[in-house]
């Protein structure tokens, strides 16, 4: 081995010094999710200059005037590209106005009134303050403990609270980190020690000896069992506690799917939110209205009447159609503040248990359910609810044919001046066929399905100030979730003159548990939240209409007879196309076919052969793991299993006893081996344990030959160990 005296190694203190810049990426990344920061392509790069400025120890006088440069340069690009040359007079005039303005707030202490380009300076100016500290703390102290900690904690908070992926970012922290540490540890030792020599190899070695750690760690980590959650989960608690109600729609720090108030602007993508919001205890699966909309801006949904609430009365259905009773309980999680109330069907009584004086009032219009004590709104923890069930006939809301109220075509038909013509002229293509409106809304609904519309939640796209929200979803994206479905739809339906209007709440939930009683407990989350359509039919009212690709209608729609639903089916199916839809349709299934021949032949052929090798080297790695206890019985089965001597049978039934204390199933000290047996025979329900057993002991005390006696037992043997081991 090559040894090398102590001494300061630039190429050491380098490596180091780069690997704190890795760090300090960990805090950049998350900007653009936190706050509005953008250009953190330019910040990064302004950042790795200060390093290497700092690492270089460039004169002051050179240094000085460079990070400089780069810091107007980066706000110039960010601010006044456009309006004013660099560096020029007037330049230089606005920079040291708005420096000069920002000075007075702060000293006032005004800190929210800061303009963004004195904050953007002050961002530049912290990163050169830490290009200085991290090289302090890498090359001089060799410590870098306290700015790990404290980039964990703060990696941890921020993909807690925002929309942040910090899977990766963890793993690269811990990896770094655990790098800096062991590096610098052994850096620490060798001068404390004083050590004039040492192999040049000790610091690769090093690192190599801690990706294995980190590796195995890893690795064990992932494959060993793990408990269910003993806690609930605190992170509502918190966001209820520094006021981020997940139910309010309010001060989020993130855009999570979920219940909110504010529709005024739709569209961008979301990130799933499993946090419960109620459960139900009913019959079977129901969607749970919270609201409905009625005037469509182009960019999302607003409310254009007036609170007038009818008490305990919101009428959705009309004489046409059959209902029946159904009762609900329903229990909001405590982190929970909705001062509204969610309901399925249409509601007939709310009882709220033994306390009296709250009253619940519904909007004539929006159906939207409130709670008060006196005059106060309330949130309610709990109450019950009894509501009609709907049963429409399919053969009567065919057989419509009256016109609509004029307070229904007044508020329901709105659309806005800006909406694309091509809008309606595509409604009017899908339904050209079709006579009545239960056939035309049914022919929108199912549209979707068949046009090549994508359900996505992340890559979901916002209209821009000239664009339509439901104009972009139907020509341009043709990819979204419940949001773009139901608005276009409504938009659709009321350019053919059918009064709809858009309605938000949740779906059924996760079916939890089926009670003795008959009913069901269903948990309701922020993932579940959804809007859907509603559709207005004379001597009928409002009926649900479901338009999002993987949702089913929860309302019951009956034919009188199957021969009827199959009739129908066809001419759905099979309608007289016009030309125009037909050559629609065509291109949608030429993109289709051109996708699929792009996938065979383009990316499927090009990347066989790495995908082939990759998951081969996937599986390899991972079998052992996740196939741990499949390949354990088959090495017991082949290692005793053939096993043909005296002690044949003593080293399988050992094997069998060691098998079960893996599971978890450990003999007790006081416990014989019949009692053991005995245990093992209750927990799987069976008696084998104990007819081997038996068999042990009579090789063990008394006087049966034991080849025999494994002759008899082998095949229960290798029940058992195939049993255990499933």
């Amino acid at each position: 081995m090559v040894a090398t005296t102590m001494k300061t190694h630039k190429g050491r203190h380098f490596f180091l010094y780069m690997l704190s810049y890795i760090l300090l990426l960990e805090w950049l990344l998350p900007l653009p999710y936190i706050t509005d920061t953008g250009y953190i392509s330019f910040f990064i790069g302004v950042t790795l200059c200060f390093f290497l400025l700092t690492f270089m120890q460039v004169k002051v006088w050179i240094s000085l005037p460079i990070k400089l440069g780069l810091i107007f340069y980066g706000l110039h690009l960010m601010f006044l590209e456009g309006s004013f040359s660099f560096l020029s007079f007037s330049w230089f005039e606005l920079f040291f106005s708005d420096l000069s303005q920002n000075i007075m707030m702060m000293i006032s202490g005004n800190w929210t009134g800061l303009t963004d380009m004195f904050r953007s300076l002050l961002f530049f100016v912290l990163l050169a303050v830490m290009s200085y500290l991290l090289f302090f703390w890498t090359v001089f102290a060799k410590r870098i403990l306290f700015f790990l900690l404290f980039t964990i904690v703060y990696i941890t908070v921020i993909d807690t609270f925002t929309p942040y992926d910090a899977t990766y970012s963890i793993v690269r922290i811990f990896m770094v980190g655990f790098l800096l540490l062991g590096l610098m540890t052994l850096y620490r030792t060798i001068e404390r020690e004083n050590v004039k020599t040492y192999s040049s190899i000790l610091p690769i070695r090093l690192i190599a000896s801690l990706c294995v750690v980190l590796l195995l760690a890893s690795s064990f980590g992932f494959a060993a069992p793990k408990y269910e959650p003993q806690w609930a989960d605190p992170v509502p608690f918190m966001k209820a506690a520094i006021g981020i109600n997940p139910g309010d729609g309010s001060g989020a720090l993130r855009q999570r799917i979920g219940y909110g108030n504010n529709d005024g602007r739709l569209g961008g993508g979301f990130e799933d939110d499993d946090t419960p919001v109620f459960q139900v205890v009913t019959p079977q699966a129901q969607y749970w209205r919270g609201e409905s909309k009625d005037y469509y801006t182009g960019k999302g949904w607003e409310t254009s009447t007036p609170a007038e609430p009818v008490k305990m009365n919101y009428p959705l259905f009309e004489k046409e159609v059959e209902v029946k009773t159904i009762e609900a309980s329903i229990s909001f999680e405590p982190y929970q503040n909705f001062q509204h109330i969610f309901y399925a069907g249409e509601p007939t009584d709310i009882s709220i248990g033994s306390i009296i004086d709250i009253s619940v009032y519904f909007d004539a219009y929006t159906g939207k359910g409130y709670t008060f004590y006196g005059n106060d709104a309330v949130h309610l923890e709990s109450y019950q609810l009894t509501f009609l069930e709907p049963h429409f006939s399919v053969s009567k809301l065919r057989a419509v044919t009256g016109g609509d109220p004029e307070g229904i075509r007044n508020l329901y038909l709105q659309l806005p001046d800006t909406l694309p013509d091509r809008v309606g002229e595509l409604a009017n293509d899908i339904t050209a066929n079709f006579s009545n409106r239960y056939d035309q809304v049914k022919a929108i609904e199912r549209y979707y399905r068949m046009a090549g519309f994508r359900y996505e939640t992340k890559n979901v796209a916002v209209p821009g100030p000239d664009e339509d929200y439901v104009d972009q979803f139907l020509f341009e994206t043709k990819q979204g979730y419940c949001d773009n479905y139901s608005t276009s739809m409504v938009v659709m339906l009321r350019t053919l003159g059918i009064p709809a209007r858009w309605v938000k709440g949740f779906t059924q939930g996760e079916r939890l548990q089926d009670l003795a009683d008959g009913n069901r407990i269903y948990q309701i989350t922020n993932a579940n939240a959804h809007s859907w359509v509603e559709v207005y039919f004379p001597g009928h009212g409002w009926i649900p209409f479901e338009p999002t690709q993987g949702f089913n209608n929860a309302s019951n729609f009956v034919f009188e007879t199957p021969e009827l639903e199959a009739q129908w089916e066809r001419e759905m199916e099979n309608p007289t196309i016009e030309p125009e839809v037909e050559e629609t349709l065509a291109d949608v299934q030429e993109d289709e076919v051109a996708a699929v021949g792009l996938k065979k032949e383009g990316l499927f052929f090009e990347f066989a052969f790495w995908a082939v090798v990759i998951t081969t080297l996937f599986f390899i790695a991972i079998v052992a793991i996740i196939f741990r206890k499949k390949i354990l019985v088959h090495f017991l089965l082949y290692r005793y299993g053939k096993l043909n001597n005296e002690r044949s049978f003593e080293l399988a039934f050992h094997a069998l006893i060691w098998l079960l204390g893996y599971k978890g199933l450990v003999k007790k000290h006081s416990e014989t081996l019949r009692e053991f047996a005995a245990r093992i025979d209750s927990f799987y329900s069976m008696n084998d344990m104990t007819d081997i057993t038996l068999n042990y002991e009579k090789v063990s005390y008394g006087n049966n030959h034991p080849k025999e006696v494994w002759k008899e037992s082998q095949k229960l043997w290798e029940y058992l160990i195939k049993k255990i081991g499933s």
